[in-house]
């Protein structure tokens, strides 16, 4: 019964906070009542099911979201993956806890999960499942992310809650004084880096839902409806003078015979608003398909192109990814939804120091906040502003410490526009992240099996 009870707890303050939870501060919590669990005498096998069940029980917000949009066996699998290695990653807890020491079996267990997410996101869907997003609805908390990654940020996330977990089963002090001295620093240090900037871009986000299902017909009709429509929404935001307007991903299908039309109006659109357009397209040509973002300047240049370099695994099997990023010469920088749930690229991309990254999406709507804070983090990793436009979620403006200056909803048939003076600061490749890379992550990667070996060895040694 308390395992079950345990289990549950943990379940669904997962649930409320991480994945499509936003009850961030449960985020602090969610690990603790499993691990009071293992560090007490209950049996290994009931430990094991109970942290196995609570990360399932949370992952389960995932499915309203992706169940009749993505294939089912490979989300099921992912859940199920996950749940299993938090199940490892509490035992392996448990087991330095006995042969080591309470504070060993803390940093042993953050370093196990964070190794765990570091990994997990050299797969097809990147970083997009971490536990440290739950941190990105209150950015004084999450700006360790711009030291270390979001790994320091699941770090504290799972250091934090065993520190309480152990005091509150054996009434040590000491993990509880570092779980709280931790927790104060990295409130502390986001509150000394968060400052506001001089330095502002005015965007606008626009979006047409009324235009969805044009945006997937493959006619010249439809397609042009599309254009013409995002045409006026561009009109409508000019009077107010934004320096970008980013449209959403894939509001229209390209092909030879109506691409040069399509194009022209865009370019006129941009040319009369005085302001650089971003707009996502879906390209198609007798040889190829592509997710790419076309930039139109206001001087009537020929478009520039960024194809989309990470595509949804299941829905974009039959695009050609793209290569190269873009980052124009006033510091603008393109990226398109799918694209930023990887931070190596992203960090990668940083080096050509973007103001803002103007970022056509696509989302499921009930992922609508899921995968906007996922963009907002890479803005806190690397220092940058996001101008994100989503169809089918939201339409989000954040500075580069991840403070949402403006958002709104972008769903039903809604056409919705957003404008707003976005700080950019100094421009991105200025945080210590971006210098540095994933060396915190990897320091996990050797710490956490390096303390489940020295508990092996002190076995023996028994």
């Amino acid at each position: 019964m308390i395992a079950a009870l345990c289990a549950s707890l943990s379940g669904l303050a997962f649930f409320a906070s991480t994945g499509l939870g936003v009850i961030w501060p449960l985020a602090w919590l969610a690990p603790a009542p499993v691990l009071w669990l293992a560090f007490g005498d209950a049996r290994t096998r009931t430990v094991a099911w109970a942290g196995f069940a609570a990360f399932a029980i949370g992952n389960t917000n995932l499915l309203p979201a992706y169940y009749d949009a993505l294939p089912m066996m490979p989300l099921v699998g992912g859940i199920l993956l996950a749940a299993a290695a938090f199940a490892g990653a509490v035992l392996a807890a448990r087991f330095v806890q006995r042969r080591v020491s309470g504070v060993a079996a803390m940093i042993a267990f953050a370093a196990l999960w964070t190794g765990f997410e570091y990994l997990s996101s050299f797969g097809p869907n990147g970083a997009v499942a971490s536990i440290a997003y739950a941190l990105v609805g209150v950015p004084v908390m999450a700006q360790t992310a711009s030291l270390f990654g979001l790994w320091s940020v699941t770090f504290l996330l799972c250091i934090v809650p065993a520190g309480l977990a152990l005091f509150w089963q054996t009434r040590a002090g000491v993990p509880l004084v570092l779980a709280l001295t931790l927790f104060g620093a990295n409130a502390l240090y986001g509150h000394w880096r968060i400052h506001d900037s001089a330095k502002t871009m005015r965007v606008a986000l626009v979006v047409s839902e009324e235009m969805s299902d044009a945006a997937f017909a493959d006619n010249e009709k439809d397609a042009i409806a599309a254009v013409d429509a995002y045409g006026a929404l561009i009109g409508s935001v000019a009077e107010r003078k934004p320096d970008l307007i980013v449209l959403p991903e894939r509001i229209a299908m390209l092909r030879p015979q109506w691409r040069a039309l399509a194009l022209k109006k865009m370019a006129d659109a941009a040319m009369v608003a005085h302001a650089t357009v971003v707009a996502g397209f879906a390209d198609i040509t007798p040889t190829e398909r592509r997710n790419v973002a076309l930039i139109f300047r206001p001087d009537s240049s020929a478009p520039q192109t960024y194809v989309k370099r990470k595509l949804v695994p299941g829905l974009e099997h039959d695009f050609t990814p793209g290569a190269a990023s873009l980052v124009l010469a006033d510091g603008i920088g393109i990226e398109i939804c799918k694209d930023m749930d990887f931070p190596r690229m992203l960090r990668a991309d940083s080096a050509l120091h973007p103001r803002v990254l103007a970022v056509p999406a696509l989302d499921f709507e009930e992922d609508a906040y899921g995968h906007a804070r996922v963009a907002i983090m890479r803005g806190i990793e690397n220092g940058v502003a996001i101008a994100r436009s989503a169809r089918k979620g939201l339409l989000t403006l954040s500075d580069p410490y991840g403070r949402v200056v403006n958002r709104r909803a972008s769903m039903g048939d809604a056409t919705m526009t957003l404008v707003g003076d976005l700080p950019v600061g100094d421009g991105a490749g200025h945080t210590l992240y971006s210098r540095i890379g994933d060396v915190f992550a990897w320091m996990a990667l050797a710490l956490g099996p390096g303390l489940l070996g020295l508990a092996l060895v002190r076995r023996k040694q028994t």
